[in-house]
């Protein structure tokens, strides 16, 4: 495997709060710290390693974003209680979702299956419950519950078939 180094100038960039890599290509999805140039925290920016420049720059959002996932397929944005999904291909809004206030590692997005295109998530308000969404479909899969106390981290594999999670009392489901 080889590793990638990337390289963001912070005379370009500025300070960048959320870096996420477009499997297996030259492009990352970022968003700013603080309103810099075309980045910014209500903004995310994808960006071309190889050229060394901005690809596309979005849709000012309503207030900061909090996570940012994407996919070959889907691009998720999530402010303090919505999230957005995104056709990748075409960056343009397809649906959107009322969360409840999901944190950082409460939420993942499958990686690159055609078949399971998952995201996953875990609001503030369900405690031990993880609700699975098709991000293809754009229909409810199902809610798990799958610890009695909150939920702290999650992770799907690469198929997106398997799901694991971390309980605030250091449980693990698989």
């Amino acid at each position: 495997m080889k590793a990638v180094i990337i390289l963001l100038n912070y005379e370009e960039c500025g300070p960048i709060s959320i870096v996420e890599m477009l499997y297996t290509t030259n492009l990352v999805l970022l968003v700013g710290l603080v309103e810099f140039g075309d980045f910014s925290p209500k903004k995310a920016t994808i960006w071309n390693m190889t050229q060394n420049s901005v690809l596309c720059s979005s849709w000012p959002f309503t207030s900061k974003i909090h996570i940012a996932k994407i996919n070959k397929k889907r691009m998720i944005i999530c402010e303090r209680n919505m999230m957005h999904i995104y056709a990748t291909g075409e960056m343009k809004v397809i649906h959107s979702i009322d969360i409840n206030n999901v944190t950082l590692g409460k939420l993942v997005l499958s990686n690159n299956s055609d078949s399971n295109n998952f995201v996953c998530f875990s609001s503030s308000q369900d405690e031990g419950l993880v609700k699975v969404f098709d991000i293809l479909s754009l229909n409810w899969k199902v809610s798990i519950k799958a610890h009695k106390s909150p939920i702290l981290r999650m992770s799907l594999n690469n198929d997106g078939t398997l799901l694991a999670t971390c309980s605030c009392k250091v449980t693990f489901t698989f």
